[in-house]
């Protein structure tokens, strides 16, 4: 088993944006995760030998110990980055990040090639911001990752994206999966699964034309059903905005989800890294033998072949899907036509199995 070297910490549920292809769930009250747990956290890890921490929230620069929690990596020999809006880098920089020797990087989010494209989908006046802080970070000497959430706005700006990407001459680009909720098909924003593999495909065709890095972020096809990411690899943990050791980024706060906090392994409030790392383990496993039984059984259709999709409808987050009949990222049959009887024989072992609790979606 490997051990995890990186730390993902959603530090708040607090946004200064509305993005309209967002998947978090705004309604609740504004939370921001406790300095004096995330100091804990930092310090039992290092049993582990972890080195890196990714900060996001949430606009992870809106957390009021940001400061703070910062001073905490540097003193414990962290290496961290920040994934922001940019928004308010200009402002914040010499009180938040000047001179940190722990940071590698900021990676913002860049929803189009075009201001125009971007700013709809984001915020009027986002696109210079981020501009403004790409200039900024260069001229500190930190390097820039930009993401593009690939959707149906943004869809013919591909390869200008990776264009601007090699003439700012970013570090890398990222293409990511856009992972739907009501909201965002009621924009009219997400593309079908077919359309989402030729959009890999295209980037296949861009990158081998470029120079830039660029990478399709977790959650594309994948052929291989048994795909691998970070979490189930154990390279990596998340803890989420309240405080929870939680089993991926993508799961926490997820929009109009039927199970709100499914996702969660348990409170860090309650627990210490190490006895949660162990339960996060036993998920992990269990959830490798639900879909191995799946595959067993026939059950995996082509909307299961997007890894993080797959993981949305495991911890019951897309049912939704149900009440939308023919929406291609929903079932392939009526939902009480679905049985997992013979799935839960094929995976049953001494943990309880999640496929006996969950309608997945096939």
């Amino acid at each position: 088993m490997r051990a995890f070297n990186e730390i993902g910490i959603e530090l708040n549920n607090v946004c200064n944006f509305r993005c309209k292809h967002c998947l978090r769930d705004f309604s609740e009250d504004s939370r921001n995760l406790p300095l004096d747990l995330i100091e804990r956290v930092l310090r039992e890890a290092k049993a582990y030998e972890a080195s890196h921490v990714a900060f996001t929230g949430g606009e992870p620069t809106l957390h009021p110990k940001f400061r703070a929690i910062l001073d905490t990596c540097d003193a414990l020999g962290y290496t961290y980055h920040v994934c922001t809006n940019g928004s308010l880098l200009p402002r914040l920089w010499n009180r938040l990040f000047e001179g940190r020797p722990g940071l590698t990087g900021i990676s913002l989010s860049l929803d189009g090639a075009t201001e125009k494209t971007h700013d709809a989908i984001r915020e009027p006046g986002s696109y210079r911001t981020v501009m403004q802080s790409i200039s900024l970070c260069q001229v500190k000497g930190v390097p820039v990752t930009v993401q593009m959430i690939v959707n149906r706005k943004n869809r013919g700006e591909l390869t200008d994206f990776a264009l601007l990407v090699a003439q700012l001459k970013l570090r890398k680009g990222y293409f990511g999966f856009l992972q739907p909720v009501p909201a965002m098909d009621d924009l009219g924003l997400i593309l079908t699964p077919e359309e989402m593999i030729a959009v890999k495909a295209e980037v296949e065709r861009i990158r081998a034309a470029v120079t830039v890095p660029l990478e399709l972020s977790v959650g594309h096809y994948v052929k291989n059903p048994l795909a691998i990411c970070r979490t189930l690899d154990l390279s990596t943990i998340y803890i989420d905005h309240r405080g929870n050791l939680n089993f991926c980024c993508q799961l926490s706060g997820y929009l109009e989800a039927d199970e709100s906090q499914s996702e969660v392994v348990c409170s860090l409030a309650d627990h210490n890294l190490q006895e949660a790392h162990l339960k996060l383990v036993e998920w992990v496993a269990r959830h490798h033998r639900d879909k191995i039984a799946r595959i067993a059984a026939g059950d995996l259709s082509l909307p299961d072949l997007f890894p993080c999709f797959y993981c949305a409808k495991y911890f019951r987050k897309v049912g939704w899907l149900e009440r939308r009949p023919g929406h291609p990222w929903g079932p392939s049959q009526p939902a009480e036509e679905k049985t997992d009887t013979d799935l839960t024989k094929i995976a049953r072992l001494e943990l309880p199995v999640l496929s006996s609790q969950v309608n997945p979606l096939a």
